[in-house]
């Protein structure tokens, strides 16, 4: 049973133990040790985490990440079939590679509307990269790979994330979507 124990504000304390997915299905702005960390956990499925890059990330990443203030972890959660072939294909990306196709995906999800049309954009992203996949919309491909086996087993820990997006800074989790005030009054709070 996934639990979280909620206070007022939208924060959870983090109680839970869940180990994160291998730093190969993830996206990094910045340099992960610096601190703090934003981990976001996201989903290609989610309208809230795709308006949230594409409308406020721009600028936190102007202010803080580029400022090398934090750093910034887009997390998948891969609970979905488009964010499962996501993880797959990040995995089989070199580093840098990682962030221009995953902003080119969150720029143009909103503008398609059908599942195959998503997965296509996805499949054409890494045909681009020069990272061609199989077909990414081949259930039983997918399957056998080892980001299956691997989301498979994050989603069937204890206490997983069951609020998306959210943001984990310093081990604790918060279910608000972070803007510029939100990610300025905890840099304040530092010593």
């Amino acid at each position: 049973m996934r639990s979280f124990v909620c206070c007022f504000v939208g924060l959870i304390p983090s109680l839970f133990g869940f180990e994160k997915l291998d730093p190969k299905y993830q996206i990094c702005y910045g340099r992960a040790e610096t601190k703090p960390c934003f981990v976001e956990y996201f989903s290609l499925s989610c309208p809230k985490c795709i308006d949230h890059f594409n409308q406020k990330f721009p600028t936190l990443k102007e202010e803080f990440i580029d400022t090398e203030n934090i750093a910034w972890i887009f997390h998948p959660d891969p609970a979905d079939l488009l964010t499962l072939q996501l993880i797959h294909c990040l995995s089989s990306l070199p580093e840098e590679k990682k962030i221009p196709f995953f902003e080119a995906l969150m720029k143009n999800l909103p503008k398609l509307k059908t599942y195959d049309q998503k997965a296509d954009l996805i499949q054409e992203a890494m045909r681009i990269l020069e990272s061609p996949m199989p077909d990414l919309k081949n259930i039983a491909f997918l399957e056998e790979t080892k980001a299956f086996q691997d989301a498979f087993f994050f989603l069937t820990q204890e206490d997983v994330v069951t609020t998306l997006p959210s943001i984990e800074i310093d081990e604790i989790l918060y279910t608000e979507t972070p803007n510029a005030a939100f990610v300025q009054a905890h840099l304040s709070r530092l010593p």
